[in-house]
């Protein structure tokens, strides 16, 4: 394979220290794809064109090798300020242009807003019961900078919080429904003074399975749609809505995945806000009874993460030519350190559910520690040059850092 030349743009501010590196030539995934097996078909569901990857046509002894150019414009390497205040655990990180959302904790923490040259802004409410607070954690999150709002949802509170950009709590914006579970997404429209709501109940609670509503921000129903027709479908697959991984959202489209533990198989929804219609795009069939997945899309491709006795395995397929196959992604860019480890193994998982692409957060000891392996390999000079000067602006004991890449397609 041609070896990439890459390209390391730094800057550094006094708070903080962000890096960019792009690839100097272009790899194309979609030809590396074209010499795979045929695992997915076209079904037809409710006049809807759906993909299905057959888990059970994958040849499991063939692995392709996808390098992270091909996904992404380029990296950034982001050190988030290291004040007290502003340290954060290893949660999710939600992105936007201008800003990082992020939490101080995996599970029953605040939430932290930074900039995207990782200097803080500021807590975003509190665990409480107080204004601004929320009992439990984060689910669902929002980032609009054109209005200069942050919105949040625990599924514990029948509410959306909204805040501005300076981490002030703002109001509550009541649910006209609320399932008290995490079954919720949403979309707020500021300018339009509405909120475009997710319900998603399990099948032994209705035939329903999906219901879909528009709603003031004072919480008065505008319109309510009741999507029954996906339900002959999920149970035919044994789906059973549990919680919502939200893929991508913006003014016109949602992309997410209904999400349950306890069954072998997914699917990706999107909505269409304009026409309020909600349509499956991709799912999994042939999966065994101990198979769980995890779906996401990025730069024109699906990737299902699927999880059996056997271990863990990334599959990629394409929609164009419904070929795919086991797939491991691979870090060609910031000098080839290895940024897997502290993605669970699988750089895929950082593709997954962050409204931007790849996004993940990083130990600052664990990546340092990365990075010095890269050095100890046989790289070139001008990698070790630029290898050692990333390391040198990387505080030893310091807050956490955040690598985004920005989708080649979103």
């Amino acid at each position: 394979m041609t070896r990439i030349t890459i390209a390391i743009t730094i800057a550094i501010s006094a708070l903080s220290c962000m890096y960019s590196c792009s690839a100097g030539s272009h790899v194309d995934n979609k030809e590396i794809l074209d010499y795979c097996d045929i695992i997915a078909s076209h079904d037809i569901i409710n006049n809807d064109t759906v993909i299905s990857c057959h888990l059970d046509r994958i040849d499991t002894d063939k692995t392709i090798r996808l390098p992270l150019s091909s996904l992404v414009d380029s990296l950034e390497v982001i050190v988030l300020e290291d004040k007290e205040e502003a340290m954060c655990g290893m949660g999710p990180v939600w992105v936007s242009d201008n800003y990082i959302l992020t939490s101080a904790g995996m599970r029953n923490s605040a939430s932290l807003l930074f900039r995207r040259d990782g200097s803080f802004v500021g807590k975003l409410g509190d665990l409480g019961n107080g204004p601004g607070e929320y009992r439990f954690s984060i689910f669902q999150r929002q980032i609009d900078e054109n209005a200069g709002r942050v919105y949040l949802y625990s599924f514990t509170d029948p509410y959306i919080l909204m805040y501005d950009l300076r981490c002030n709590f703002l109001r509550e914006i009541p649910l006209a429904h609320h399932p008290k579970s995490e079954r919720v997404e949403f979309f707020a429209d500021y300018d339009k003074n509405e909120t475009d709501v997710f319900l998603f109940i399990c099948p032994e609670e209705t035939d329903t399975l999906i219901t879909t509503f528009r709603q003031t921000l004072d919480g008065t129903i505008i319109d309510e749609h009741c999507h029954a027709g996906l339900s002959d479908k999920t149970k035919e697959h044994g789906f059973d809505y549990g919680s919502i991984n939200t893929i991508l959202k913006d003014r016109d489209n949602i992309l997410f995945t209904p999400h349950h533990d306890k069954t072998p198989n997914d699917t990706i929804l999107q909505y269409d806000r304009r026409n309020c219609k909600l349509t499956p795009r991709f799912t999994v069939a042939g999966a065994s009874e101990d198979t769980n997945v995890q779906l996401t899309y990025m730069s024109g491709l699906y990737f299902t993460i699927a999880y059996d006795a056997s271990g863990v395995r990334t599959i990629v397929t394409d929609p164009r030519t419904l070929k795919g196959s086991v797939c491991e992604i691979y870090n060609d860019m910031l000098g080839g350190i290895d940024l897997s480890e502290g993605c669970a193994g699988q750089l895929c998982n950082a593709l997954y559910n962050n409204n931007y692409g790849f996004a993940w957060m990083y130990d600052s000891g664990d990546f340092t520690d990365a990075i010095g392996a890269r050095l100890a390999e046989d790289i070139t000079e001008d990698e070790r040059d630029r290898l050692n000067a990333l390391l040198a602006d990387i505080p030893a004991e310091g807050n956490n850092i955040v690598v985004l890449g920005r989708s080649k397609q979103q």
